[in-house]
């Protein structure tokens, strides 16, 4: 018998597996530009802990995010072979909350210095 004609029975635990994960589309790549936008929606967070001054970027890492987040979710759209709508709505989201954080911060730090600055001339 030739090696060839051998018929390699397959274990039934692939078999089960592979019919249960067929719903997923684990053959389609996730967009990079989702990625990005994900990635892109947490960099502040890790420059604010390494190094607080990084404050000004913030807002720049915020609209960078939303906007790859976006043109993945177009990608994402336009190509059924893609996947990583929820990294691109992620990233989207993030930036957001983010960005209200950063305007309530900066408008509170900015009343506070007001009232001190109003009561000590008064």
């Amino acid at each position: 018998m030739n090696h060839k004609e051998k018929k390699i029975e397959e274990d039934p635990a692939q078999e089960f597996y592979r019919e249960k994960n067929a719903k997923y589309d684990l053959d389609r790549d996730v967009d990079s530009y989702a990625m990005w936008g994900f990635f892109l929606s947490w960099a502040p967070a890790i420059f604010l802990l390494g190094f607080p001054p990084a404050l000004v970027l913030v807002p720049f890492f915020c609209l960078a995010s939303i906007l790859v987040s976006i043109l993945s979710l177009v990608r994402i759209k336009d190509n059924k072979k893609l996947k990583g709508k929820g990294f691109a709505i992620a990233g989207i989201v993030i930036s957001f909350v983010i960005l209200i954080i950063i305007v309530l911060l900066v408008s509170f730090v900015g009343f506070v210095a007001y009232d001190i600055i109003a009561n000590n001339h008064s």
